[in-house]
């Protein structure tokens, strides 16, 4: 199995999870306010299972995100400077970024080896499957931004695309979608 294929497959299994996670919150707490305010019998479990599912799919959409290169970057300079510093730039940034998702992964695994005995207190969940969902949303990020480094070392992201040229493609389809002309016309 290639490494760009595993990457797609968990590319979609962090899409689709965060997605059935989002609607099963999104039930869980409508059916909260209707068993409250409907039939005076609310759930006692339901705030609990919803944190629950907070916690993973903060942690699946974020590792998403990190495929999807969209977390929030500021650009100060990397626009200025050629395609051979931006690449620079964008390597040490991925493998800065890569190092500290592993060091917070590997450290979150302690943590949640050491909270495993404890149970939650209306679902009696061990308190690990809570908090592993941070520690495997923290090793996906880290993969995520490996992958990315190796595009941008291997020569592929100047080849294919690179952030900036994605980021292009977006506000010129947005402006265009606004009907912007002058987005259109270019600089006056």
């Amino acid at each position: 199995m290639n490494m760009e294929r595993l990457n797609r497959g968990l590319i979609w299994i962090e899409q689709c999870l965060s997605l059935l996670i989002l609607v099963g919150i999104l039930g869980t707490m409508f059916a909260q306010v209707v068993a409250r305010y409907i039939f005076r019998a609310p759930f006692s479990w339901s705030e609990e299972l919803c944190r629950l599912g907070l916690i993973w799919m903060t942690f699946l959409a974020a590792a998403y995100i990190m495929a999807q290169r969209r977390h929030l970057a500021v650009d100060l300079w990397s626009s200025r400077v050629g395609t051979v510093w931006r690449a620079r730039a964008d390597l040490f940034v991925y493998l800065f970024v890569a190092s500290t998702c592993l060091l917070l992964g590997l450290g979150s695994l302690r943590f949640v080896w050491f909270v495993h005995p404890v149970g939650s207190p209306a679902l009696g969940v061990a308190k690990s499957y809570w908090y592993g969902g941070v520690s495997l949303g923290l090793l996906l990020m880290a993969f995520h931004s490996l992958v990315h480094a190796w595009a941008v070392w291997s020569g592929q992201a100047m080849k294919n695309d690179t952030a900036t040229e994605i980021d292009e493609t977006l506000q010129l389809s947005w402006d265009e979608r606004r009907g912007d002309e002058s987005a259109k016309r270019g600089p006056q």
